[in-house]
């Protein structure tokens, strides 16, 4: 029992004095200022912050998402380019990120799909292989 407890002593000593990931926490730090933000009002700093955190965050999908964030103070604080530039962000950083329509207005899925529809054309088509001809003539003959 003894043993026990000093072992559990000991691992949490551990945990308690491990550092937290840096870059993880700066992200929450910044997302928790930008929500701050957005609730008051004040959207051309909750679009920094928003935008801040996605430049600490490390996984893709999670940068999509701050950026989209920031998307939507930037829109909210009537700032046409600087929503544009945060979807577009948002889109190179995951191109797959989700929309839930429910969740906006329907002005800013306009500009969502808008932007959205613009870096798809925008995006290099996959040109054809090369043909071997050598391995062509060999097949034909």
């Amino acid at each position: 029992m003894k043993r026990w407890l000093a072992s559990a002593l000991l691992l949490g000593t551990v945990l308690a004095a491990a550092p937290p990931a840096a870059g993880q926490t700066a992200t929450e730090s910044l997302e928790r200022e930008a929500r701050a933000a957005f609730k008051a009002g004040r959207f051309p700093e909750a679009g920094i912050k928003f935008q801040e955190a996605a430049s600490a965050a490390a996984e893709p999908r999670r940068r999509g998402k701050l950026e989209l964030q920031a998307a939507l103070a930037q829109f909210n604080g009537r700032n046409g380019r600087g929503t544009r530039d945060a979807l577009r962000r948002a889109f190179t950083a995951d191109p797959q990120l989700e929309i839930v329509p429910e969740f906006y207005s329907p002005d800013f899925l306009k500009v969502v799909e808008e932007v959205r529809s613009s870096l798809r054309a925008a995006a290099p088509a996959i040109p054809a292989p090369v043909p071997d001809l050598a391995e062509l003539k060999r097949v034909s003959q």
